[in-house]
């Protein structure tokens, strides 16, 4: 097997975790409802499409994330120089610094947000009691100017309410508003397409309030269409991307990925090195299928923001000037090595990263090829350890106490940050955690673990728990 698989669960799990994002998972995404209102004045759909009939028009949009990257997301927004309005549980409510939802905002969030799983505008929100609430609350929406004819739409729905809690029943009702309000308009309704549709539709529904929204991404945005192969558990191009931020990895730190299996974390540190954006080789988009939609002046935008962000994939430092530093990722297995390498040419960061097949645990101490002991300065160890089916080593607990002995033993002066979901297993390790931050792995929770790496005074000693 070529993956990270088997990840354990600890009983009970780890304490302290964040509540599920309200609303739960929405496909890949973990996603939270509206909890803002609407105000005129802002333009709904992407570069150059202005539905005027939309009465209030959304005054923020919606980028969801999975639980425990708010922070780097918000991040994220305020680096690009766009308001954050709220920061809820597993999404970012945001508009631009004028305070206004300009036509190409949509767009361009899908293109450059690392951490975002979707980006969502809203079309209707008011308080529902009944699935009949629901209905009314869709039906003030003119649909047809937003699903037409021609297009094919889903409706999913969530539900955290005590009274509304079909989340199946709320998306059917959602989907009679639609058809109904196209009957009406057209004497025709357009197709329910669940696999692909034009224009994916979501429902939100907490405390007896629900929001309604456009879907403008379609495809979940982890999948940026560089990553072609991969084995049966790996990690979210968006996760990998966000514990690079929530570590404060920069560029001219050195990087290593010791368990890389088809190497997302090192080349989602390369794009971030780079000033790539993300959703650069994506060719698709929901908000592409939506009426007036201008793929013209797409275009135009990703070229802008190519060059904006410098599509070169130069690493840099915090101040933007070229560093020759760079990424490591290693994996025991060469299959895997081959795969991410391959993956790496296709994001265009293939000259970036370092590939190589190694043991962890059995590489000597004083390895020339190691990043470790090649001249560098200490750098930084990003890693989602693997155990279970690729890499047989016995019980999850025997696995943390070699990797607290190899790190201790190699990497003196570094920082490790370990993606774990095994909180028994973690206190393995036999090293001083130095920060928890929870996170959810997919539907998993998980923490994002902080080790400060001593140098010791002999080989033999251990670090204080």
């Amino acid at each position: 097997m070529v993956r990270k698989s088997g990840r354990s669960r600890a009983a009970g799990g780890p304490t302290g975790m964040p509540r599920r994002p309200i609303g739960g998972t929405f496909g890949d995404a973990e996603a939270s409802p509206a909890r803002v209102g609407m105000a005129r004045g802002a333009s709904l759909a992407p570069l150059g499409a202005n539905p005027s009939h939309l009465h209030p028009l959304p005054d923020a949009l919606v980028a969801t994330c999975a639980g425990g990257l708010e922070p780097a997301l918000a991040g994220e927004i305020r680096a690009h120089g766009w308001t954050v309005v709220a920061e809820e549980p597993g999404a970012v409510r945001f508009r631009s610094s004028d305070g206004t939802v300009p036509a190409d905002l949509t767009a361009e969030a899908n293109l450059r947000l690392r951490t975002a799983s979707r980006i969502l505008v809203p079309v209707a929100r008011g308080a529902v009691r009944t699935f009949d609430d629901l209905y009314r609350l869709a039906a003030r929406v003119k649909w047809t100017a937003l699903v037409p004819i021609t297009k094919s739409f889903s409706v999913s729905a969530l539900t955290t309410g005590r009274q509304l809690t079909d989340r199946k029943f709320a998306a059917l009702r959602v989907k009679d508003a639609i058809v109904d309000n196209q009957r009406r308009t057209a004497r025709r309704r357009s197709d329910v397409d669940r696999g692909s549709p034009d224009v994916p539709i979501v429902v939100f529904i907490s405390d007896e309030i629900a929001e309604v929204s456009l879907d403008s991404s379609g495809r979940p945005l982890h999948e940026r269409g560089y990553r072609l192969e991969c084995g049966t558990a790996p990690l979210r191009e968006t996760l990998a991307a966000g514990i690079l931020l929530l570590a404060g990895w920069t560029p001219e730190t050195p990087l290593l990925d010791p368990f890389c299996g088809s190497g997302t974390i090192a080349v989602e540190a390369a794009l971030l090195a780079g000033g790539i954006a993300p959703g650069i080789l994506r060719r698709d988009f929901a908000f592409l299928h939506w009426p007036e939609a201008d793929a013209g002046a797409f275009e135009r935008l990703k070229a802008r923001v190519s060059r904006r962000e410098g599509r070169d994939g130069e690493q840099r430092d915090r101040e933007g000037r070229p560093t020759s530093i760079r990424i490591n990722a290693e994996d025991i297995d060469p299959v895997a090595i081959e795969i991410a390498q391959r993956n790496a040419a296709r994001a265009g960061v293939a000259d970036a990263v370092t590939f190589r097949t190694a043991d962890f645990f059995s590489a000597p101490l004083h390895d020339r090829d190691s990043p470790a002991v090649t001249g560098q300065p200490a750098g930084i160890i990003v890693t989602n350890p693997p155990y279970g089916e690729r890499l047989d080593v016995g019980d999850a607990a025997t696995f943390y106490h070699r990797l607290g002995d190899r790190l201790k033993e190699r990497f003196g002066g570094w920082t490790a940050w370990i993606l774990s979901a095994n909180a028994a297993a973690m206190k393995q390790l036999g090293l001083r955690i130095s920060s928890r931050i929870p996170v959810f792995n997919g539907g998993l929770e998980a923490r994002l673990y902080r080790v400060d790496l001593y140098p010791s005074r002999s080989r033999g000693d251990r670090q204080a728990r």
